[in-house]
């Protein structure tokens, strides 16, 4: 029920300084932590919300804001949740989907945010997303969708940072593309 009502911030950027002076951002931390995934996946849908670049332009020092989300280790805690997802799960596409966004629209408004996404787990998880994606069947449309979602954030995170680039050529992420794009053609012809 409290999650719920935390919705209404992402309708109202006016809320936000009392949020984060009711310790906010420090309770948001504690829900990633949460072992239920649904209360998890709550809290993804707001974070989603509140770091979209239409919801920042309308706060006054969304700098601030997001520099505030990342000194609380938000980048490590999603992180841990992308392994905490069964894959098995009917939801877990849209919960890979919500981590993916919140990816996405950090390094959209943060470019320095990829260096930080990039020392966590994240960019091997995203890697071995796009290998198994060579496994998809054309009726597993959403596991495709995450795999393509994954390819794009991963672009993002090598394009920001030279130590994305580095992590992501030391684990063979070139070949592990080639591989999947070759599986693929191969099963289209």
């Amino acid at each position: 029920e409290d999650l719920v009502v935390w919705q209404r911030l992402a309708a109202d950027p006016n809320l936000l300084s009392s949020f984060i002076s009711n310790s906010g951002i420090e309770i948001i931390i504690l829900i990633l932590t949460h072992p239920n995934i649904d209360i998890i996946s709550a809290m993804l849908s707001l974070i989603v919300e509140i770091t979209e670049s239409d919801f920042l332009n309308d706060i006054e020092d969304a700098k601030s804001f997001i520099e505030l989300l990342i000194s609380n280790s938000i980048f490590d805690r999603i992180a841990e949740t992308l392994y905490k997802i069964s894959p098995n799960d009917e939801d877990a596409s849209q919960y890979y989907s919500d981590i993916l966004g919140i990816f996405e629209n950090f390094v959209d408004v943060y470019e320095k945010s990829a260096d930080l996404i990039g020392g966590t787990k994240a960019i091997e998880w995203m890697l071995q997303m796009i290998r198994s994606s060579s496994n998809v069947n054309s009726a597993d449309i959403a596991e495709g969708d995450v795999c393509l979602f994954c390819s794009e954030v991963l672009a993002m995170l090598v394009q920001f940072s030279d130590e994305n680039k580095k992590k992501f050529a030391k684990m063979e992420g070139v070949p592990i593309l080639v591989n999947v794009i070759v599986n693929i053609k191969e099963n289209t012809n």
